[in-house]
């Protein structure tokens, strides 16, 4: 219901201090505890290089499509499942 009552604006506001997928670190305009919870739930994320690199770039190809970054619930999923929403 709340989302509803979101302004465009508001929204690109947040998605801008939002870590990418696959990044390790929050900004640092998030509050302790958005940074911690983003921290937590990027750790649970297990990547290898090819799988790292992948999130990267299709990280990359989501922005340049859309001019915002991809978001998605990444807790109880896995790097692949993550990789499969991002393409």
């Amino acid at each position: 219901e709340q989302a509803a009552t979101w302004q465009w604006s508001e929204i690109s506001e947040a998605l801008a201090k939002h870590p990418r997928i696959g990044e390790k670190k929050a900004a640092a305009v998030l509050s302790g505890k958005e940074q911690q919870f983003s921290q937590r739930e990027q750790a649970e994320i297990e990547t290898d290089a090819v799988l790292q690199l992948a999130l990267y770039q299709g990280n990359l190809d989501y922005e340049y499509k859309f001019g915002h970054i991809f978001l998605i619930r990444a807790t109880g999923r896995s790097g692949q499942q993550i990789l499969s929403e991002l393409q």
